[in-house]
């Protein structure tokens, strides 16, 4: 009796591990696109697990969500953008940096003009676009990310990019490509500008929980 006990109830944690497995793998998250016309940012929930791999996010302990975009040094860091900044960004390759906000807010509290798209991703994808993200950043030999400076909102942060930016190779394309990863049919090679992007991401679009 003894041992018949003990067997169901090895079957029995069997089965409930076999069944939380099977609810992860099906589970899903929420993250959110910001467009401001020229350029496009990846909006994740603070409280992601998967964000735990990377460092820079423990900067920002109190934010409710984290804003991560990538592109020309001197372009995105600019107070005015002028038509030679934009040609030679385009046209040449140039430095990148890697732009980190905290938000307090819903996204779309928080950005009122920019245009938001909320998208469903599996949770089991996130980890891989996490890394992707992690990946942008240029690291010293210790493997902590290289700061840049003031970042464009109160709080928010630049830091050295990895990769160069160029006309294939835009801030809408590094966006195209963490998508992407997230197991979302998005072509990159279609979504240099980010009108071409938001016009592939829009059919993706699920409501938004506001919170």
């Amino acid at each position: 009796m003894i041992w018949r006990a003990i067997f169901l109830t090895v079957v029995l944690l069997c089965a409930d591990l076999r069944s939380a497995q099977a609810q992860d793998e099906g589970a899903h998250r929420l993250i959110h696109v910001a467009n401001y016309g020229w350029h496009t940012g990846l909006i994740v929930d603070a409280a992601e697990p998967a964000l735990a791999a990377l460092p820079e996010a423990a900067v920002f302990p109190d934010a409710r969500y984290l804003e991560f975009g990538w592109g020309d040094a001197e372009f995105y860091r600019a107070p005015e953008i002028t038509v030679a900044m934009a040609m030679r960004a385009a046209l040449t390759p140039t430095k990148t940096v890697m732009h980190l906000n905290a938000m307090p807010r819903p996204p779309r509290q928080y950005y009122l003009e920019a245009e938001i798209v909320t998208l469903r991703v599996a949770a089991a994808k996130l980890p891989a676009m996490i890394a992707f993200i992690r990946d942008s950043f240029a690291r010293d030999d210790a493997g902590a990310a290289r700061p840049a400076g003031a970042g464009r909102y109160p709080g928010s942060r630049f830091y050295e990019g990895a990769g160069e930016y160029h006309l294939l190779n835009t801030c809408n394309t590094w966006t195209a490509r963490a998508l992407r990863q997230a197991g979302l049919a998005v072509d990159p090679g279609n979504a240099v500008t980010a009108d071409d992007l938001m016009a592939q991401l829009r059919p993706l679009a699920v409501a938004p929980e506001n919170r």
